[in-house]
């Protein structure tokens, strides 16, 4: 008996939803949820302090700054869509990635990671969606009970697919167990309430697990459901930010709430009102107890009071200004990275790249954990998919080469620098310096650039782009030619034609 058998009979046996092992961690998941929600109605009534108190829900501001976290974190991560190849790029590679958009299931994920802490990425067939390819899906990490050993090695876990029932019968609830083990995947569905799991029923009770099979022999020699770690130690990008988060939203709720009483008042004495009450003008405040004449001497102006509170709008501000770069450093970042303090928010060019990427470390560092979790969690489900879509049993094999863009907008001038140091150590390629200094062309257009240096460099010399180079266009059109490896050490002489 596996672990799931025992998890699934203890839970049936108690009845108790969710399992009591992960109750605990899946409600800290959906207070994250409910900050990235950020919807306002929601965040009343799930905190005491403000549904109590009917002047702070007038003026509640929620500041979506959870969201903008998460978000920015995917986006550091895939600011470019992921290049995936394999020895020869296959063309069933291209098939899985443009059947399951992998660039939106990256950022999707990513997005997801970084909210929830560690998502899974559950692959499976559907031959609605397509009778050649297996589809890679991300699942939440609240629909998932994980089967982790000696502290952080996974060996497969549980997903659970809840659905309601419709009609009269709303509060029951159908859960779908899908265990995700070694070569198998076992499936059971379970009818209860929102607190228990209730009793196993068939699976074609759901028209939509109808078609499912009880169990699956993939014939892989991994799981099927894959972790992907925001970082190590799966911790969201939301833990332990929440009193910040508290804390920029009193302030901006502060200044909604200043905003609203700086508005100037007019207060009138009642005796200057007519025998209705009533005065000619909006806007005023009546005071004053009983009509009676004014005291002698006195004149209308006297007994008409205008109150213009300042809104103190700089000193607000600054203090906003402070909150947010706390928020954003002890998230992780550089606040540089967001503008903040207008280091990079301007549109000229102070500074080169590479000392931006300085100014930038914190950033770099915390993208640097990111990569690493991404890049084992998009690995191996990649392999996975491509496994069953080949037929195959071992898993490793067809683990592919995943480039993830920098996120940091690229410096001409760095790359421009970097080029021409390689060129005089006759350190690289023509390929890789058109490689260099254009990080965005892809292969045809690089290699368009290349035979275009490659005919300058043949014209006579004093009459092309690179003046004086003359034969040398010969060697480097030599070395590039297609069907040659262009490896070093391949046993080409540099020199043939230099005579």
């Amino acid at each position: 008996m596996n672990i799931f058998d025992t998890l699934r009979r203890k839970a049936a046996s108690s009845e108790a939803w969710p399992p009591p092992e992960v109750r605990d961690h899946w409600q800290s998941i959906e207070e994250y949820r409910r900050r990235y929600r950020n919807d306002r109605a929601e965040l009343i009534t799930n905190d005491p302090n403000l549904s109590t108190d009917q002047h702070k829900v007038e003026t509640y501001v929620p500041v979506p700054w959870p969201r903008e976290l998460c978000r920015f974190s995917s986006a550091l991560l895939f600011s470019d869509t992921p290049q995936v190849s394999y020895a020869g790029d296959p063309s069933d590679l291209d098939d899985l990635l443009e059947v399951n958009d992998f660039g939106a299931f990256c950022i999707r994920g990513g997005i997801k990671a970084a909210c929830d802490g560690r998502i899974g990425i559950r692959v499976l067939w559907d031959d609605d969606i397509s009778t050649t390819v297996p589809l890679i899906t991300a699942v939440d990490e609240n629909q998932i009970v994980w089967d982790i050993r000696h502290g952080s090695f996974y060996a497969g876990g549980m997903v659970v697919i809840t659905r309601q029932a419709d009609g009269d019968k709303k509060q029951d609830i159908y859960r779908l167990l899908e265990e995700h083990t070694k070569g198998l995947v076992k499936r059971t569905l379970y009818k209860g309430v929102r607190s228990e799991l209730g009793k196993p029923v068939p699976l074609s009770t759901v028209a939509e697990f109808a078609d499912l099979a009880p169990e699956w022999e993939t014939g892989l020699d991994v799981p099927t459901l894959v972790p992907w770690e925001n970082v190590p130690g799966a911790e969201s990008d939301l833990f332990g930010m929440g009193p910040v988060f508290n804390e920029m939203n009193e302030a901006e709720s502060l200044l909604l709430d200043r905003g609203r009483k700086s508005i100037p008042r007019v207060f009138v004495d009642k005796s200057l009102l007519d025998e209705t009450g009533r005065a000619q003008i909006d806007g005023i405040i009546p005071t004053g107890g009983s009509r009676v004449r004014p005291p002698l001497g006195a004149t209308a102006g006297s007994l008409i009071e205008t109150v213009d509170v300042k809104l103190q709008f700089a000193e607000h501000v600054d203090w906003i200004n402070h909150i947010a770069q706390l928020m954003v450093t002890v998230a992780g970042y550089a606040p540089s990275t967001w503008g903040i303090q207008g280091e990079t928010a301007s549109v000229q060019r102070a500074v080169s790249g590479y000392a931006m990427k300085l100014a930038q470390l914190r950033t770099l560092l915390t993208r640097s954990a990111k990569e690493h979790m991404a890049l084992q969690a998009l690995g191996w489900g990649t392999a996975v998919a491509m496994t069953l879509q080949r037929g195959g049993h071992h898993v490793a094999d067809n683990l592919p080469d995943i480039e993830l863009g920098d996120g940091l907008p690229n410096d001409p001038l760095d790359g421009a620098q970097e080029v021409l140091f390689l060129r005089q150590a006759a350190a690289a390629s023509t390929q890789t310096l058109v490689e260099t200094i254009h990080p965005t062309w892809g292969p045809e257009a690089v290699q368009e650039e290349v035979n275009e240096i490659m005919d300058d460099a043949m014209m006579p010399p004093g009459t092309g782009q690179a003046q004086g180079v003359g034969p040398m266009g010969d060697v480097v059109k030599h070395l590039l030619r297609p069907g040659r490896s262009q490896k070093a050490g391949d046993g080409v002489d540099p020199t043939v034609g230099v005579e």
